[in-house]
């Protein structure tokens, strides 16, 4: 037991080295910040170094005083991801490759005029598509044919050609390895605060709502947070995209292993979101739906005025909101707490008073309004069930990420700050 602490407490201070090392946190991360302020941003300042250094790497090569092609193809391969760099890599290799093959063969059976350097392109382009290369290779393929053909001299084909070759493969490597090694793009923070903004978006609309129950919901407010609520349902693959986006920033990422644990709350998380976009939808439907039953000249029914169930329905989707909240908080800071389940007892609570001020308000309630507050209440209690459910899958998720990560600076570049529930609901039914 004694060995197998030591040896994470080794495997956790390397990752930290390593981190610092790589540019991910410490130092060099803050002044990367600091650069990125002014536009000289990682990947504007790995593009610099890799083409510098392709260039030099390329001409200890025997005659090739100009390996142009060399810092071309590095700036090249710094993608957006590491997993990008080489699937583009492989493909540019590949076109290279393929592209200097037709150009040979053309320049020996052919020879170099307007006719073949057309034959050449065409073959070129269909040859990518036959090979199934992406359109980084087909391209590829074409430059390097046309290039071939047109910079080597009669005698010369195969030197070119295959100074053209290494000179793609430097490139490729140079530009591929810096991107992975020096400050490799991680965009976990980006789908962390995705997920938390679209938290926030829906906590917002509650309030709202609740607030607009509190003091008299009127058709216009009901309509807006409806609005508000399909926006947000809308975006909800956007949300999806920013967390696929880190995903894949993290393959063959050197840090990688001390993060996938973290991306797995985050796509807990997404997914109890999600549920609570599409019911909190509803929840507004069916008060829009309920508005509209009021009687000619009248701005609601009156089981809605703020002294009958408006009141106790405000209190409830104020609790919802603030159980979401503090789901919200624990994304970031695992914790044991009772909280959760403190809080859906209120949400119990506020529940059981809607239903008992609804037995005073049977009449009014008749014939629309019983199924408009029962699908309201049902919705209610799926989306704290819900938030209650991923809230403990949460806890033992983050239990795993703290213990394959020494360092949260990793994972988040603003963490949520921890905030205590003190109270539950902020509207109180009229005396």
């Amino acid at each position: 037991m004694e060995r197998r602490a030591r040896a994470e407490a080794f495997r956790l201070r390397l990752g930290t080295v390593i981190s610092h090392f790589t540019g991910a946190e410490g130092p060099v991360r803050t002044t990367l910040d600091r650069l990125r302020e002014v536009g000289l941003g990682e990947r504007v300042l790995k593009s610099a170094v890799a083409a510098g250094l392709a260039w030099e790497l390329a001409r200890l090569l025997p005659d090739n005083g100009q390996p142009v092609l060399a810092p071309l193809t590095a700036v090249f391969s710094i993608s957006l991801t590491v997993a990008g760099s080489v699937r583009e890599g492989i493909q540019r290799i590949l076109g290279v490759i393929f592209g200097v093959l037709v150009a040979v063969a053309a320049n020996r059976f052919l020879g170099a005029n307007g006719w073949t350097i057309a034959l050449v392109v065409l073959i070129a382009f269909v040859a990518g598509r036959r090979l199934r290369l992406e359109a980084a290779g087909v391209s590829q393929m074409a430059v390097s044919s046309l290039v071939v053909a047109l910079g080597a001299t009669p005698g010369a084909t195969q030197d070119v050609a295959l100074l053209h070759v290494a000179n793609s493969i430097i490139g490729t490597v140079v530009g591929l390895s810096l991107n992975a090694v020096f400050a490799p793009p991680n965009y976990l923070p980006a789908a962390r605060e995705s997920v938390v903004t679209l938290g926030h978006r829906i906590g917002a609309v509650l309030d709202d709502l609740a607030a607009a129950l509190a003091t008299g919901v009127t058709e216009a407010q009901a309509r807006d947070c409806l609005e508000r609520a399909r926006l947000i349902a809308s975006s909800l693959d956007e949300v999806e995209a920013s967390i696929a986006r880190a995903e894949e920033s993290l393959r063959y990422n050197l840090l990688a292993g001390r993060q996938r644990a973290r991306l797995a709350v985050y796509h807990r998380a997404n997914r109890a979101m999600e549920h609570a976009a599409l019911q909190t939808r509803v929840i507004c439907r069916a008060i829009v739906e309920a508005v509209e039953t009021a009687r000619a000249g009248e701005p609601r029914p009156r089981w809605l005025e703020p002294d009958r169930l408006g009141a106790p329905l405000a209190d409830l989707l104020s609790a919802l909101a603030v159980s979401l909240d503090h789901f919200l908080t624990l994304i970031d800071l695992p914790r044991e707490t009772k909280d959760d389940e403190e809080l859906a007892t209120e949400v119990q609570r506020q529940r059981r008073a809607v239903m008992l001020a609804a037995r005073d308000r049977i009449h009014d309630l008749m014939p629309e309004g019983w199924a408009m507050l029962g699908q309201a209440l049902a919705l209610s209690d799926q989306l704290v069930t819900d938030l209650t459910d991923a809230a403990n899958e949460l806890g033992r998720l983050n239990l795993a990420a703290q213990g394959s990560s020494s360092s949260p600076a990793l994972e988040s570049s603003t963490p949520t700050s921890e905030a205590e529930p003190t109270g539950i609901g902020g509207y109180s039914s009229p005396k």
